[in-house]
């Protein structure tokens, strides 16, 4: 029970924040430190029970009648976030002198040796959202590996939110080619449709090229654009783009092009509004802010790499509703 208080605590607050929570509540005095080893060693517990999971799903799927059933349309998005994320370096002779010479205090790990500096550097973590047409509770996966790892993850959250060989799987996300690749691998049965907020924001840039400053006029032409794409005419805007460009290489015009012809696939959006499913993402985007965000872009955080799946796999059970699960399946640190 007091593991579990610990990573309650850890995992949605700083770990600070946490040993503040703890002897508020509790009136027990932990470290920090013990605390983000604790809650450390869960997130990855919590990494191999959610792998269990997809894995089970993939099996019982792979092998039994369900194949014959499933919810009748799940819709699938996916999404990329960035988090900070660093590691320490010793600070080179030129690095320290220069501190030295503009009177910054030094750290010191000892008495002979300067501290190490961190190096900054921004990853991008995948949020993947699954929601049964009709309702509101979705669920999630988040995960820094490559693209391939998450459209099998794509595919087994899919099963376990009751997919079968006869659901429609509706897919939406932004512009990013792989993302669109992997839900064509993963669901070749599917459609996938190009998020509409990525798609007026792309129109707006190419707006730029309309050679005027007046906002109105440029909102008008948007609307005019959007309005035709959500009625299939896409040829027309394309012909609109490359008229308003006259010719001129560099008009941003030509960007929008290139960027609806490498789309022009997932442009359907007339035939999801029919259906009563949704042209854009929200719900990976809200679930970016409640399951990535909020624990892992606190002001002034970042994190070791290798600490960032298990506390996004902890992040997740939580969304999802399996924390009573988890720790019915877990075995508690030493």
């Amino acid at each position: 029970m007091l593991e579990r208080a610990l990573v309650d605590f850890g995992s949605e607050e700083s770990f600070e924040k946490a040993h503040m929570r703890l002897e508020e509540h509790y009136g027990i005095s932990i470290g920090a430190s013990t605390i983000r080893a604790v809650t450390e060693e869960h997130g990855r517990q919590a990494m191999e029970f959610i792998d269990s999971k997809l894995e089970e799903a993939m099996k019982k799927y792979e092998g039994s009648s369900c194949r014959d059933g499933g919810i009748e349309r799940l819709i699938v998005e996916c999404d990329g976030s960035d988090v900070r994320t660093g590691e320490l370096r010793e600070m080179t002779e030129e690095e320290i002198e220069n501190i030295q010479k503009e009177g910054l205090p030094l750290t010191q790990k000892s008495s002979s040796k300067i501290r190490r500096k961190r190096e900054t550097k921004w990853r991008e973590v995948r949020l993947i959202s699954t929601l049964k047409q009709g309702e509101v509770e979705a669920k999630y996966l988040a995960t820094m590996e490559d693209c391939e790892s998450v459209g099998k993850k794509m595919f087994g959250l899919a099963l376990l939110h009751g997919m079968g060989e006869k659901t429609f799987v509706h897919g939406l996300g932004d512009g990013a080619p792989w993302i669109a690749d992997q839900f064509k691998t993963n669901f070749p049965n599917g459609r996938f449709l190009l998020d509409r907020y990525h798609l007026i924001e792309n129109i707006y840039k190419g707006a730029e090229g309309l050679g005027t400053t007046n906002e109105k006029i440029k909102k008008r032409w948007v609307n005019t654009q959007v309005e035709r794409i959500d009625k299939g005419l896409i040829d027309r805007v394309l012909k609109e783009c490359e008229k308003k460009a006259g010719g001129n290489k560099d008009s941003p015009m030509n960007g929008l092009i290139r960027y609806i012809k490498e789309r022009m696939e997932y442009l359907d959006y007339q035939k999801a509004q029919e259906d009563g499913l949704p042209v854009g993402s929200g719900v990976v985007e809200s679930g970016h802010k409640h399951v990535v965000q909020k624990r892992l872009k606190l002001p002034g955080t970042w994190w070791k790499e290798e600490n960032v799946n298990p506390m996004l796999a902890l992040r997740v059970i939580r969304a999802n509703y399996w924390w009573e699960d988890y720790w019915k399946n877990i075995n508690v640190t030493n």
